[in-house]
């Protein structure tokens, strides 16, 4: 069944979509590299566009997570290559850092996949008394809150003010949904 672009499975497993994306944003960004005559700037902005554009559609529904943004990344890195913007085994941190201090300025995939969820469920938590969404998601929050331990403080009343930073640790993106 597909919704909104996103198969919806029987079992709550987001791979179908995950690899739909990384393939999507993997094909931008290798196309972008065989134009040939872009400058690093050119293809970083347009890369850039790309992946957040995407990544700003399907990860608002579907935690995209850190290890399929990395795939992502790997063929930016191929393509900056290709067009002779770096070495093919150059340091991966000149394509991150910023523009003054020797690098590329480019944004980690990553950055776009959390800033889409962490958006969507701003944006669920802000809207009214009673609406659906605001509803699911604080029901969720709760729910998840109270299984991971969670009880009422007077510094924590609701699990919105609950920081769990003892479960750092253990907590896995990969859980997400």
């Amino acid at each position: 069944y597909k919704h909104l672009g996103v198969e919806v499975e029987a079992a709550l497993s987001f791979s179908k979509v995950r690899r739909r994306v990384v393939t999507r944003c993997k094909g931008l960004l290798a196309a972008l590299g065989r134009i040939g005559m872009l400058t690093a700037e050119q293809y970083g902005k347009a890369a850039d566009a790309g992946i957040v554009s995407t990544l700003g559609y399907y990860g608002r529904s579907v935690p995209i997570g850190r290890e399929a943004c990395d795939e992502i990344e790997g063929a930016r890195r191929m393509a900056l290559a290709a067009l002779g913007h770096r070495p093919r085994r150059g340091a991966t941190a000149q394509v991150y850092l910023p523009d003054g201090e020797g690098g590329m300025g480019a944004r980690h995939a990553y950055e776009a996949a959390a800033a889409a969820l962490v958006d969507q469920v701003d944006r669920a938590l802000c809207g009214g008394e009673g609406e659906p969404a605001r509803v699911a998601t604080e029901s969720l929050l709760a729910s998840t809150a109270v299984r991971l331990g969670f009880v009422p403080t007077a510094e924590a009343l609701t699990p919105l003010e609950w920081h769990p930073t003892h479960l750092w640790g253990v907590l896995r993106e990969d859980h997400l949904g």
